[in-house]
């Protein structure tokens, strides 16, 4: 019987000292993982340039300037957000220009902001959108269908019969 109660206080004490082990090393991981070193830090300056300089623009050098200005911010989430603030504020002719500007930044950045923009401009005019892809990515073509389909699963299917049958 002291033999079953050693070895019942054995276990107890195994899974007290495993139960803060865990504990431990999971404070461990979640400080080092959400640990700010000040090296993938953004400056909030260049985040807010870069929407300024896109926000209620028309002139097509303005747009490229604003494109330019993404390069500058290394983090991915502020990058991302400000393209996507930016967009939002643009008609479809600003759109397809900056789509076609779009074609001066290096290749990981260009499919992002590329995605970015047929995204909104299929928003705005999926067949516009069409005709501006032709020749791009083909994953743009994915991108304004995956859009157009949840707004239109109808209208898209049946402008996709169209490319089709014309041929």
């Amino acid at each position: 019987m002291n033999i079953l109660k050693n070895q019942g206080l054995s276990v107890v004490v195994l899974v007290a000292v495993a139960f803060v082990a865990g504990v431990a090393l999971s404070a461990v991981l979640f400080f080092s993982l959400f640990r700010s070193d000040g090296d993938n830090t953004v400056p909030v300056d260049v985040a807010q340039e870069s929407a300024v300089e896109l926000e209620g623009t028309t002139d097509v050098d303005e747009l490229s300037d604003g494109l330019a200005a993404l390069t500058r911010i290394d983090n991915h989430f502020e990058r991302n957000l400000t393209l996507y603030q930016n967009l939002s504020g643009l008609d479809a002719n600003q759109l397809s220009e900056l789509l076609y500007e779009s074609l001066q930044l290096e290749s990981n950045l260009r499919i992002v902001v590329q995605i970015a923009i047929v995204q909104r401009l299929s928003s705005i005019d999926p067949v516009t959108a069409h005709s501006q892809v032709e020749g791009l990515e083909p994953s743009l073509l994915t991108t304004i269908f995956a859009d157009w389909s949840h707004r239109d699963v109808n209208e898209a299917v049946a402008y996709a019969k169209t490319l089709f049958y014309d041929q």
